[in-house]
């Protein structure tokens, strides 16, 4: 029979949507917006809790002072960076009670590129969930097997959306973002995001952080002069406030639980590799086995901050890596003694394994689009898409087991200490003016409250414990 006339008994009476202004005006062009989350009821992180920007490009003609809606027509003459949006970020920050809530370890100017890759590639129910609108950066990206130009049908689609004379507005929410991006996969993975407890935490404050100009995010065709901005015209944030019932309400306030929140971690090392090189070895240092390693390489002014689209001339999002093997050893015990294995990503035996891993283990816990996880786009290590990267999956099965090295007998998965990452390049060795940006991933839990202490702290980020 029916059990939902429970009435009084139900821990959740319903729900309100509020939304939230910055706390100062935001400006045509701002440097720092900041939110103070309400304290005075419970959050729900669902589909109705996350950031709204509206805003317009405009463009200003050589020699004049006006700022004018940018046509259509100018999508022949000027190319946005994807992501572009997040190319206006230097930072997304959480603050609890004044010090930072961190999940990741990473250079704030390299999120862009690896956000780019896993929205191009996440399974569409999820982008579909998370950017619904089809003016939302999350759709400035090339295809699967397409470059990044202006002659090309993914540009020109978007152009259509975001460059239509008007104001255009879409929702945005950080990719793993505590508290508002739970898990790896966005309100698609059957988990319901943990309540966020406000009146019994204190205060919690969004940081957005900007670059100091927009100048780098449009390339410009050659004999174009005009001058080009996103001018913001709102930045503010919707939140879903629960109404819980009294006795569920007041056992929230005085539990003394520690709450874990599901999430991913990202542990990241940037190393310049000099060019020309044969071979490169690398270390994490004191980490715990990782689930997977993400590898891809980009131009050596990503890591300084002082990168501009508007001066590249690349036509894909990450740039060759050359990297022809890679061998693993964590606590200096190898986890392969024979080869063929894992790390030969160039060796044809493997490719199918390749795909297997990046369906059944994807990339950072995110479910990818099937009609672009393709052979030939995960062969040769994705060289002949716009993302050329290596993957490593390193668990035995859903349950997150993890590989053990060869001479281990599976105590290391209880310790911490370092895994080192060597690699191999092809004949045609390492490229020159580049950084390489390897990543360690956690897909199970990021970020744990304790209500006893009213204080944050990360299961794998050693400075947050």
């Amino acid at each position: 029979m029916p059990d939902w006339q429970k009435g009084v008994k139900q821990a959740q009476m319903g729900s309100d949507f509020v939304k939230v202004d910055p706390t100062a005006k935001v400006p045509v062009i701002p440097t720092q917006i900041d939110f103070d989350l309400p304290d005075n009821a419970s959050l729900l992180f669902g589909p109705m809790s996350r950031f709204r920007i509206k805003g317009i490009f405009q463009k200003q003609a050589a020699a004049t002072e006006e700022w004018a809606n940018v046509p259509v027509a100018d999508a022949e003459k000027m190319l946005l960076a994807p992501l572009w949006f997040e190319m206006l970020l230097k930072e997304v920050s959480v603050f609890h009670n004044n010090y930072r809530i961190a999940s990741s370890s990473e250079l704030r100017h390299i999120v862009p590129f690896t956000d780019a890759y896993l929205l191009h590639n996440m399974e569409t129910k999820a982008k579909t969930l998370l950017c619904p609108q089809p003016c939302h950066p999350a759709y400035c990206l090339p295809e699967v097997n397409g470059k990044w130009a202006t002659d090309q049908q993914a540009w020109k689609d978007y152009a259509k959306e975001a460059l239509a004379g008007k104001a255009i507005s879409f929702d945005f929410t950080p990719l793993f973002l505590f508290p508002f991006y739970q898990g790896a996969n966005y309100m698609t993975d059957g988990e319901v995001p943990r309540i966020l407890p406000a009146p019994a935490m204190g205060r919690i404050q969004i940081r957005f952080a900007f670059t100091d100009s927009q100048d780098h995010i449009f390339r410009k065709a050659t004999g174009n002069t005009a001058n080009y901005r996103f001018a913001f015209t709102e930045f503010s944030l919707m939140l879903e406030e629960a109404r819980l019932s009294n006795a569920f309400a007041k056992q929230l306030e005085n539990s003394k639980r520690l709450l874990p929140f599901p999430g991913v971690t990202r542990i990241q090392l940037v190393e310049p590799v000099p060019d020309a090189s044969t071979t490169y070895r690398t270390r994490f240092q004191d980490i715990y086995l990782p689930e997977s390693l993400f590898i891809f390489c980009l131009n050596k002014t990503v890591a300084s901050g002082t990168y501009k689209f508007s001066s590249g001339v690349t036509t894909t999002v990450f740039t060759p890596h050359n990297i022809q093997s890679i061998d693993l050893s964590f606590d200096g015990k190898r986890f392969s003694l024979r080869e063929p294995h894992m790390g030969n990503i160039l060796n044809d035996a493997l490719d199918s394994k390749q795909l297997f891993d990046h369906w059944a283990n994807p990339p950072f816990g995110v479910h990818q689009d099937l009609s672009k996880l393709t052979f030939k786009a995960i062969k040769e290590a994705g060289k002949n898409t716009p993302f050329p990267h290596v993957y490593l999956s390193l668990i035995t099965g859903s349950n997150r087991e993890r590989l053990i090295p060869a001479l281990d007998d599976g105590t290391c998965v209880n310790r911490k200490a370092d895994l080192e990452v060597n690699f191999k390049f092809t004949d045609a060795n390492s490229p020159a003016n580049v950084i390489y940006v390897i990543y360690a991933i956690y897909t199970d839990v990021n970020v744990i409250y304790d209500p006893k202490n009213r204080h944050f702290s990360s299961p794998y980020l050693q400075y947050m414990n």
